[in-house]
């Protein structure tokens, strides 16, 4: 039942297909925000016809898993160019 209501509610990434290239961050550590919020996301973009990367970091926890996205992120778009 829980998964159920949280799938309903989980609307950040349903009906939006972005412009622009889309790297989703997770990690399977994470106790805050489950890995399958990330999956779940890169599948509403994929149905919208977005490509939508997803890197999973590994087992951090929530915030650190934060901090360590942030350079690859910027890396990321410098070679974006």
């Amino acid at each position: 039942m829980l998964r159920r209501v949280l799938a309903e509610n989980d609307t950040a990434c349903r009906g939006w297909r972005p412009g622009v290239p889309v790297r989703l961050y997770t990690s399977t550590g994470d106790r805050d925000v489950d890995i399958e919020n990330s999956t779940n996301c890169r599948a509403m973009l994929a149905r919208h016809g977005a490509d939508a990367d997803l890197v999973d970091l590994g087992d951090l926890d929530h915030f650190t898993a934060g901090r360590a996205a942030i350079p690859l992120t910027l890396d990321w778009f410098e070679r974006l160019g």
